[in-house]
């Protein structure tokens, strides 16, 4: 029997591939090379200023935030540089360099090893999984394609795995991203026991510490310290990762 081509799944397809193909072409008015020639010429606030730039226009990357945590490293702004790393590491595979220059910032900070705890993005950036999505629903569509139709119901299965999998990978990441915040202190401060000035004083946390977030009120963050130790801190003293 001949394969069959379904119109409907070629238009899908055809799609996807124009989705991919605007997503990457370069942008006119890009920022980037701005923000090089800034650094190399080492005005660091400037470079900061086009590369974030560069995030509004292409969206954040690893290679983005490593380069905005570098500048704020040789501003020695070391607390900022660590929250851009680690953003950096969301989506950056074992970067040697990475790894590199998050080390001298622990250093600089006077922290020993990084204590935010074990997380599957140590292993699979969000990057991995996207391009694992990508190229499963290129080879699902394909499938659609050149499957003649009687045989579509003995790939049920293995759609049905596949699409379990990524639908749990994407459940994480969500999770992960709305229930497990966490934020990185830019300068030593008290931490509260309530979302108040007022409040009572529990204990004080140095720049570069990282602690979970639990709660926004008031322009308080409740966060988790290590040893499970809770409080409360003021917003502008900490960046999300």
């Amino acid at each position: 029997m001949k394969k069959i081509i379904n119109p409907f799944f070629l238009f899908i397809f055809i799609l996807i591939v124009m989705e991919s193909a605007v997503y990457s072409s370069p942008l006119k008015n890009d920022s980037f090379g701005s923000a090089v020639n800034a650094f190399n010429s080492g005005n660091y606030s400037k470079a900061i200023d086009f590369f974030k730039k560069t995030i509004k226009q292409r969206g954040l990357s690893g290679e983005l935030a490593f380069n905005i945590g570098t500048c704020c490293y040789m501003q020695k702004k070391y607390s900022r540089a660590l929250l851009w790393y680690k953003k950096a590491g969301k989506y950056l595979f074992n970067d040697t360099d990475l790894k590199f220059n998050m080390k001298k910032t622990y250093e600089k900070l006077g922290v020993s090893k990084d204590v935010s705890g074990f997380t599957i993005n140590r292993l699979f950036p969000e990057s991995l999984f996207v391009v694992s999505a990508v190229l499963f629903e290129i080879f699902f569509f394909l499938l659609l394609l050149f499957t003649p139709l009687k045989k579509l119901r003995k790939i049920k299965v293995m759609m049905l795995v596949f699409l379990t999998i990524f639908l749990s990978v994407s459940f994480y990441n969500y999770s992960s991203n709305i229930f497990n915040k966490k934020a990185v202190i830019f300068e030593k401060i008290d931490v509260y026991s309530a979302d108040s000035y007022n409040a009572a004083v529990l204990f004080q946390l140095k720049k570069g510490t990282v602690v979970s977030i639990e709660e926004y009120k008031d322009g308080f963050y409740k966060i988790t310290a290590s040893k499970d130790r809770p409080g409360w801190i003021p917003e502008k003293y900490a960046g999300i990762i």
